[in-house]
C-alpha cells in the first residue's frame, strides 16, 4: 500500500558514502522514507510507483509536497544504501540476492510480480518487520554514462 504519510523509525541499516542528491520534483506529494523515481522526458521524481519507463532514484530524506507543481521545488534522496521497505508478500529467505522491483513508493515484490519491471536493488534480508533491500539509484549510472 503506498505511503500517506512521513515513515516513522528506523529504515536505514546502512548508508554508503554518496551525499544525498537533491532532486526536482514533480506534481506529486512525497513522504520522507518514500522510494522514488525519476519521471523520463520531465526530468522530475515522484513517489515510486509500478510505472512504465520509471527510473529509480532513492529514497526521499523529507516531506516535500508538491501537488501545486510548482517549479524549483527539490527532494533530497539518499541515493544508496540497505533500507527496510514493506514486503508485498512474496518474499522468502530463499530470495535473499534476487533483484527486487517497485510496487508502490514503500512496497518491493520480485519481478515475476511487477508489470513494468522497476528495479530498485537487490534482497538482503527478509524479517518480520519486512524485507531489507540494498539499492542504488539508476539516476547514478545515468549521471555518469
Amino acid at each position: 500500500m503506498a505511503l500517506s504519510a512521513d515513515r516513522t523509525g528506523t529504515y536505514f541499516r546502512e548508508t554508503l558514502s554518496m551525499a544525498p542528491l537533491s532532486l526536482p520534483v514533480g506534481t506529486d506529494i512525497i513522504y520522507k522514507g518514500a522510494l522514488v523515481g525519476l519521471v523520463p522526458g520531465t526530468g522530475t521524481i515522484v513517489a515510486g510507483a509500478d510505472t512504465a519507463n520509471m527510473i529509480f532514484a532513492g529514497m526521499a530524506l523529507e516531506n516535500v509536497d508538491n501537488s501545486a507543481g510548482a517549479s524549483g521545488v527539490v527532494c533530497k534522496v539518499q541515493p544508496v544504501g540497505i533500507i527496510r521497505v514493506t514486503d508485498a508478500g512474496a518474499l522468502a529467505a530463499a530470495n535473499v540476492g534476487t533483484v527486487v522491483t517497485l510496487s508502490d513508493d514503500e512496497t518491493i515484490d520480485i519481478a515475476a510480480n511487477t508489470t513494468n519491471d522497476v528495479e530498485v536493488g537487490r534482497l538482503y534480508e527478509v524479517d518480520s518487520n519486512g524485507a531489507w533491500v540494498g539499492f542504488m539509484s539508476q539516476l547514478v549510472f545515468v549521471a555518469n554514462a
